[in-house]
């Protein structure tokens, strides 16, 4: 399987982005949905970048099939949303994805990279493939759960799903922490 990762360029991929988040419940990371206006504003936020995904396999092209933001929130970087669509659930995409998404972030300075898994009826699903890929709870309140993942500790990215990125927005790189400021004058 072939897994290209894009920012979302024609009016025609945006509104498949849009649909996914829309309509997508069982593989859906924040449950949010969005309106045209709120869409169209993450995709010019300076702070965030916007990921779809175009898949195939020896079989055909599905499409696009998944959308992904992130969102530099202060010093740190979270997955705001993830969906996928069904008709690729349990292929190893997500897997690949989140893999490719968490070596991107080590690249832009982060050592680690959070989501928010705002629980429902039917997205267990995806909870499970977050935690299979490395994300680990590390706090909830509610229906809300912090996962967590180490940038440092990226295995090799998947040899089932080959992952390649074009045309993405630059994640946003790490601001710096007034601690890390700290640490520098102090190692000066």
């Amino acid at each position: 399987m072939e897994a290209v990762l894009f920012s979302p360029p024609s009016s025609s991929q945006v509104e498949r982005c849009l649909e996914l988040l829309q309509r997508t419940n069982q593989l859906n990371l924040s449950t949010r949905r969005y309106t045209r206006t709120e869409f169209d504003a993450l995709l010019c936020d300076s702070e965030a970048v916007a990921i779809c995904t175009l898949v195939k396999d020896r079989f055909g092209e599905y499409g696009i099939v998944g959308f992904a933001s992130l969102q530099r929130v202060g010093t740190d970087l979270y997955v705001s949303d993830f969906v996928m669509s069904c008709r690729v659930a349990q292929k190893r995409l997500e897997d690949a994805w989140l893999r490719w998404l968490s070596s991107a972030a080590l690249r832009a300075g982060y050592e680690k990279l959070y989501a928010k898994y705002f629980k429902t009826d039917r997205n267990h699903v995806l909870l499970q493939a977050f935690t299979e890929a490395g994300f680990r709870p590390v706090e909830t309140e509610g229906n809300c759960t912090l996962l967590e993942f180490d940038c440092n500790s990226v295995s090799k990215l998947s040899e089932i799903v080959h992952v390649t990125a074009a045309n993405i927005v630059v994640i946003p790189k790490r601001l710096a922490s007034p601690e890390d400021a700290v640490h520098e004058d102090a190692a000066r």
